[in-house]
């Protein structure tokens, strides 16, 4: 997986400077290495929950899964906004619950999506509820993507749906982060 950064929106470009990854030797601020993308896999991410920040994280089948909120620029952005405090995990939000987990907003985004789309899933209203609840946390996060674009959301958040939106069946697996088909 390939990550593109903007090294001037990071603070880490240098014209004079050969290696744009550190402007001068020794030189780096803490807002220079918080700004830093955290790498998206690590060997033990499915073994235990020790790369968890905000202390609400589950295990999830896959590495790639395996994300906290706050290793996310764009959710650290988002919990930046919160009034008052900063909340510990983006499920902490106070607009996390509304925006998310609220029957009223999801049947009206629900809506919306069957009017985007011309074969709109008709199963169960559990797994319904959890597929717009995914892209209301995406829409609300990062605003719209575009077609085949799409982001791994943070295990807290997952988590957090899963237990508003269980399914019915006892032996029911879960799908996870899958690429588009293009």
């Amino acid at each position: 997986m390939i990550v593109i950064t903007n090294l001037k929106q990071l603070g880490r470009y240098n014209r004079t400077n050969t290696n744009p990854f550190f402007p001068k030797p020794g030189f780096r601020t803490r807002e220079m290495i918080s700004s830093w993308p955290r790498p998206l896999v690590h060997v033990d991410r499915t073994q235990n929950t020790d790369w968890c920040l905000c202390g609400h994280c589950t295990i999830q089948p896959t590495a790639r899964e395996n994300r906290c909120c706050r290793e996310i620029p764009s959710m650290n952005k988002k919990l930046n906004e919160a009034v008052g405090q900063t909340p510990p995990c983006i499920t902490d939000h106070p607009g996390f619950l509304v925006v998310c987990t609220n029957i009223w907003v999801l049947q009206t985004a629900w809506m919306h999506y069957k009017q985007q789309y011309d074969n709109p899933y008709e199963g169960p209203l559990h797994k319904k509820y959890r597929h717009i609840a995914y892209r209301q946390l995406v829409r609300w996060v990062w605003g719209f993507l575009g077609r085949h674009v799409r982001v791994v959301l943070p295990s807290c958040a997952v988590t957090c749906i899963r237990n508003h939106f269980p399914p019915t069946e006892p032996d029911a697996v879960f799908q996870g982060f899958r690429l588009p088909n293009i």
